[in-house]
């Protein structure tokens, strides 16, 4: 059986979802032609749902989330799909619309907080301008809505810290401010891009641990994206695994995780363990992810997939299995 592809069920039914993706394309212009980095990604996440998008860098997992944001630059541009964020379609929505929605609706997480936060401005100043962004509030009561939030993401002595600027501050500090400014008018998704990457393993731990703890008490949808599946696995409910820009398996965590179907989950999920498991062996993936200006013509996984054969210069379908998840597979 073969799901259409705004199909993909990773997270609640169309009734219960804070966002839908369906079917998403975004490409990039270069000279006469573009280079196709999502191509046909679809997915759901139901309200206090988590879904993680994982995969290699250059698997378009990124592009993903900042597509869904309306964050994508020229010569970058949506080419097809949708994107319904409460029911309503974000693709083509003016920008004077979509900054309203921005912070407000669904706020973002990016990968290196130094470069989010501005080093000219106090972390009381930044987190204050992202509430009365959408909040008819004073300076003061923004600023006393700031330290609560500072408390929030486990900032001991926020009356401190608000007046400090992100240089005064560790990586790890930085990334809780960040995640207090993203939660500043309690959206109804947080899209967090590579969270932990740019962070010691010890601070790592810590702030997925506050994630979890947000999570739970907010009840708000989350987005994870990473290239760790055994990081995602700890945060998300279901997970879409990616690669060249398309879903190669999506599914509940427990099921992905305990019996992947594609080669290339099996892969990831095999140099996670044996990064974790001190075996002293560290498990690869053959090769490299495709350069998306010569994206093989069939699955792009097939040059290393280890199970590769001749259908699979035909690109396959996401179809759906008897447990319910996807994948794009020619073995099933």
């Amino acid at each position: 059986m073969t799901a259409p592809a705004a199909g993909a069920q990773a997270a609640g039914t169309a009734e219960h979802s804070v966002l839908e993706v369906r079917g998403l394309r975004t490409y990039f212009r270069r000279g006469r032609g573009v280079i196709k980095i999502v191509r046909g990604v679809s997915f759901r996440v139901g309200r206090s749902g988590s879904v993680g998008l994982v995969g290699e860098s250059g698997s378009g997992k990124s592009l993903t989330a900042l597509s869904v944001m309306g964050l994508i630059d020229k010569p970058g541009f949506i080419a097809g799909g949708e994107i319904l964020l409460n029911g309503r379609e974000l693709v083509g929505m003016p920008e004077a619309e979509l900054a309203k929605i921005r912070g407000r609706d669904v706020a973002m997480v990016f990968q290196e907080p130094t470069a989010a936060l501005n080093p000219l401005y106090r972390i009381g100043s930044q987190v204050a301008e992202a509430i009365r962004a959408h909040q008819d509030v004073s300076r003061d009561q923004a600023l006393e809505q700031a330290r609560h939030l500072l408390e929030l993401v486990g900032i001991n002595d926020a009356g401190r810290v608000l007046h400090q600027y992100p240089h005064q501050l560790s990586g790890g500090m930085c990334q809780r401010v960040t995640i207090a400014a993203a939660l500043a008018n309690d959206p109804g998704l947080l899209i967090l891009d590579e969270p932990t990457t740019a962070l010691d393993t010890t601070i790592q731990a810590q702030i997925l641990d506050i994630i979890t703890d947000l999570k739970t008490r907010l009840e708000t949808a989350i987005v994870f994206v990473s290239h760790d599946i055994s990081v995602v696995a700890q945060i998300c409910d279901e997970l879409v695994v990616m690669y060249g820009g398309r879903v190669m398996e999506n599914g509940p965590t427990e099921q992905v995780i305990g019996s992947p179907k594609h080669p290339y989950t099996q892969g990831l999920i095999n140099a996670a363990m044996s990064v974790s498991g001190g075996t002293g062996r560290l498990e690869s993936i053959p090769g490299e992810v495709p350069d998306p200006q010569r994206m093989p013509p069939g699955c792009p996984f097939e040059p290393r997939c280890p199970r590769a054969m001749p259908q699979c210069a035909t690109e396959p379908p996401l179809t759906a299995l008897p447990d319910g998840r996807q994948v794009a597979c020619w073995l099933y």
